[in-house]
């Protein structure tokens, strides 16, 4: 069984995301979020929802003080929660077509719109 990945950054995802992944009902491992696709020439198919997964983030929050005297930095992990949609989920759209679209459809919504 093949990990599911990030199909921008082509980073498997790990942990508990991979469970909630794979449970979803597509064939393709390709994940990523709303922006991620927009960024490849891809939108989300309007009425489709995203799976929401998340990460544990290091931050720092403030200082202890250790018995020494000195200060240190302390850090809690903070949860960052995000949205993913499948590659099945994205239509390729670039100059305002979709790959759905036939070049003549696409005429005739140029043609309309004005």
């Amino acid at each position: 069984m093949e990990t599911p990945y990030n199909a921008l950054t082509k980073i498997p995802y790990k942990g508990m995301n991979v469970p909630a992944l794979a449970l979803q009902s597509f064939k393709s491992k390709e994940w990523a979020t709303f922006l991620q696709w927009k960024e490849m020439g891809f939108k989300v198919k309007k009425g489709n929802h995203g799976t929401h997964l998340r990460t544990f983030i290091e931050q720092e929050n403030g200082f202890t003080l250790k018995e020494n005297g000195k200060l240190e930095p302390k850090s809690d992990y903070v949860a960052n929660h995000f949205v993913v949609f499948n590659r099945e989920q994205v239509e390729e759209y670039k100059n305002g077509k979709n790959d759905t679209q036939t070049e003549g459809e696409a005429s005739t919504e140029v043609a309309n719109a004005r």
